[in-house]
């Protein structure tokens, strides 16, 4: 399907948007089961396509990923609830014990503090660069990923 042809298509798989010319728009915070078995269940649907808890996501939500998956040629994708939520998961993604990020020094202040106060002390060397650096000099076999924000935050 050509890629503008997608756009006005994708997002009406459910069964309710079927009918309406925008999906619904869903919130939830708790979600109920008829039973534990059918709660047990839901463990076994792919993670983004389950509905547990209304954090993890609703048919709206599914919906969105399933449409940006599609338009990006990718298995799969992660809406998340907000920008900060979706840096800490791939800065969390790339860290660990002996990895080494390099930020870039006018990163989002919450970005920085989620690296030095949680990252940092559980093993992740995080190094931040001012503009202009030499990355070629900071990089090292240990880098497994260098964040930057353009335009810079601060």
């Amino acid at each position: 399907m050509n890629p503008e042809t997608a756009l006005i298509h994708l997002g009406r798989d459910s069964a309710a948007a079927a009918q309406v010319v925008n999906p619904p728009l869903v919130r939830a915070s708790t979600v109920t089961f008829a039973s534990l078995a059918d709660y047990r269940r839901s463990y076994h649907q792919p993670v983004f396509d389950a509905l547990r808890y209304g954090r993890s996501g609703t048919s709206t939500t599914f919906e969105l990923q399933r449409a940006m998956a599609r338009l990006e040629g990718a298995e799969s994708c992660l809406a998340a609830p907000s920008g900060l939520a979706a840096i800490t998961a791939v800065l969390s993604a790339y860290a660990g014990p002996g990895r080494h990020l390099l930020l870039s020094e006018g990163i989002y202040g919450p970005t920085r503090t989620f690296c030095e106060m949680t990252l940092a002390p559980a093993g992740t060397r995080v190094e931040f660069f001012p503009h202009g650096a030499d990355l070629a000099g900071l990089l090292t076999p240990e880098t497994s990923l260098v964040f930057l924000e353009t335009p810079a935050s601060l």
